[in-house]
């Protein structure tokens, strides 16, 4: 489908995160606030406690809060992925799409040239008269739909 991995990894985080630029604050003796600011501006946060100042270890406190940080990008990464995987997919579409009207343009505009090209030469006689004006019924309603074809075309290369 597409060159995007299919899930997110924890080492992908861990890269994403220390790419950025982390932050801690000590609040209340207990409590360690970790806020890491990704290269794109967002920030996101994590926070660790102990219940008895005496406990307090500020290098666990970061260590936990940091972890609980880089947790909180699981779903912004996965839905990030998840959405750039769909946009890639629709585009896929697109492009087959339009691949399909290129295929059938291609096909009709052989057939509707080689049909004018014989109507331009005198009536055989091994076609009788219905056959021949049905012929150049025909021609003109290919004539249309190509030129319909090839206005679908145009309009979806401009979307």
């Amino acid at each position: 489908m597409s060159e995007l991995p299919n899930k997110v990894t924890l080492e992908a985080l861990t890269a994403l995160a220390d790419s950025g630029y982390t932050e801690y604050n000590h609040l209340a003796g207990t409590l360690t606030h970790c806020t890491i600011t990704l290269p794109c501006g967002f920030q996101v946060t994590g926070e660790s406690a102990c219940i008895d100042p005496d406990n307090f270890n500020e290098e666990l406190g970061q260590e936990i809060a940091r972890k609980k940080a880089v947790n909180a990008l699981w779903p912004l990464e996965g839905y990030l992925l998840a959405n750039d995987r769909y946009r890639a997919e629709l585009a896929s579409a697109h492009d087959n799409y339009l691949g399909r009207m290129r295929k059938e343009f291609a096909y009709l505009d052989s057939n509707t040239t080689k049909l004018i090209t014989f109507l331009s030469k005198p009536q055989p006689t091994f076609v009788s008269d219905y056959q021949w004006e049905a012929m150049k019924d025909q021609c003109e309603l290919m004539k249309a739909y190509r030129e319909i074809l090839n206005m679908r075309i145009n309009n979806a290369m401009a979307s």
